[in-house]
């Protein structure tokens, strides 16, 4: 609301918080004050913010990695365990299900 009503102030910038100070970046900010203005600065926010990102992106070392996601897939899947009349085996109701004698079906 500040921003959209002329106030250019953002408590990245002022109080230099975390790493914000490491990275190019504008407030964005409207004099206006109604919706327009507040629609206005979240798109330049969203603008900006792709700006931080790339820049962090930019700014990560390169070197050896480790792909983790992979170990999740050399798991050997149980066919007996995945099979369709034993997925629906531990299915409980809950205790609180009720049904009543209404009939639900209209003709």
């Amino acid at each position: 609301m500040l921003r959209a009503s002329g106030i250019e102030w953002d408590l990245r910038k002022v109080d230099h918080y975390e790493c914000y100070d490491e990275f190019d970046w504008e407030v964005q900010w409207q004099k206006e004050g109604d919706s327009l203005a507040r629609y206005l600065v979240r798109i330049g926010e969203m603008t900006e913010s792709v700006k931080i990102i790339q820049q962090a992106l930019e700014g990560i070392p390169g070197g050896p990695y480790e792909n983790l996601e992979i170990r999740c897939f050399d798991r050997e899947s149980d066919p007996e365990r995945n099979d369709f009349e034993n997925r629906f085996i531990s299915k409980k109701p809950s205790p609180t299900f009720e049904l009543t004698n209404k009939n639900f079906m209209r003709e």
